[in-house]
């Protein structure tokens, strides 16, 4: 019996174990260390939260953060939610966003709240965003902030 079960391990028809480490083994650019490979996990999808929570959470973190979390969303969605917040606390986020991705958001906002963010941001970074807008909504814009 002893030489059967010899014979049948060699053959690779032994225990489970036999044949995962024998996996291992030959797993492809492990070079037969026996070490396993390593395989991610797939991610789950991004929760969407209500607009009116995210403007609750960007009220009360830093004004980077709250740039990460509108610039990881699209920007239609990030403007609805800065239309939530105040106009000093949307400036400030949108103040520490790159300005294009800056630019989307207020381009997707209402000329009257777009002036406002705009007005309370860093006049440097206005500045940015403004010019990447055609010439009649930065016209459309500055006219809005004058009369805000």
């Amino acid at each position: 019996m002893s030489e059967e079960r010899t014979e049948t391990t060699a053959t690779g028809a032994g225990s489970g174990a036999d044949r995962a480490g024998d996996a291992q083994a030959q797993a492809p650019g492990n070079g037969g260390t026996g070490s396993a490979v390593a395989v991610e996990a797939p991610q789950a999808p991004p929760v969407k939260r209500a607009p009116s929570y995210l403007a609750h959470t960007i009220e009360e973190i830093p004004p980077a953060d709250g740039a990460e979390i509108l610039a990881n969303l699209d920007p239609r969605e990030a403007a609805h939610v800065a239309e939530i917040l105040d106009p000093q606390t949307a400036g400030g986020v949108l103040s520490q966003m790159n300005s294009q991705d800056a630019a989307a958001v207020i381009t997707e906002m209402e000329p009257p709240e777009a002036a406002m963010v705009l007005t309370e941001m860093d006049p440097d970074d206005a500045v940015d965003v403004l010019g990447h807008f055609d010439q009649a909504r930065r016209e459309t814009l500055l006219s809005e902030m004058g009369a805000a």
